[in-house]
């Protein structure tokens, strides 16, 4: 899901010093954090890095003062920060609905091999939703995680492929992956992820990627 506060926050786009800030304010007031935030992942990527940093921030202040980590004001902050936000503080497989800040708690994939590639273009989540054109293209299907997946789909792809046709290489490989199942585009773009059957299937189309000269990331999901 995109990050709903990008390009219109009033934070000038850092959303751990806003998460900061609002912790702050809520629960710790008069106190002063210093906070060193290492990046890894490409910018403007469609993977919600950013939401992910404030969550973690939120999550590691609240540790820090003592704070349950299922206290309402959490909740709140993070959906203030981005609509993607509240899945990250949750951690755990969610399904979002609404803006996105609805969760219900589903089974995952655990341990199931994943791996994100990013052909190295950045792409603006406020220029894909601006000439992305609106319409519901219906609800997402019942079912476990994957056959919801499977029968789903990303509305925002289209624009994105406009903006970044790249990103059209990435899912043909992708696709085409011994092992595959599973592939789309994440968020906004223009990263895409892949699910697979085995380590070796993943490792072999992360090799692919990599001679494409295309960042990638090999991991499973928790």
């Amino acid at each position: 899901m995109p990050n709903a506060t990008q390009g219109s926050a009033p934070w000038n786009g850092n959303l751990v010093t806003a998460a900061a800030d609002a912790f702050t304010t809520a629960f710790a007031p008069n106190t002063h954090h210093a906070i060193t935030l290492e990046k890894h992942l490409p910018i403007a990527s469609g993977i919600g890095g950013g939401s992910a940093d404030a969550a973690a921030t939120l999550r590691a202040l609240a540790r820090l003062h003592g704070v349950p980590s299922t206290d309402p004001r959490l909740h709140d902050i993070a959906a203030k920060l981005g609509a993607d936000v509240p899945a990250c503080l949750a951690n755990r497989t969610t399904l979002g609905t609404g803006k996105g800040d609805t969760l219900t708690e589903i089974e995952g994939l655990v341990g199931t091999p994943l791996l994100l590639v990013n052909p190295g273009v950045a792409v603006s989540t406020a220029a894909v939703f601006k000439t992305w054109d609106g319409k519901d293209r219906g609800p997402i299907s019942k079912g476990d995680l994957l056959a919801r997946a499977l029968e789903g789909r990303n509305d925002l792809e289209p624009p994105a492929l406009a903006l970044a046709p790249e990103i059209a290489e990435v899912r043909t490989l992708l696709d085409a992956a011994h092992g595959v199942l599973l592939s789309r585009m994440s968020g906004s773009g223009a990263t895409c992820f892949a699910l697979f059957e085995t380590l070796e299937a993943r490792d072999d189309a992360a090799t692919a990627a990599q001679a494409c000269d295309w960042w990638t990331l090999a991991t499973t999901l928790a």
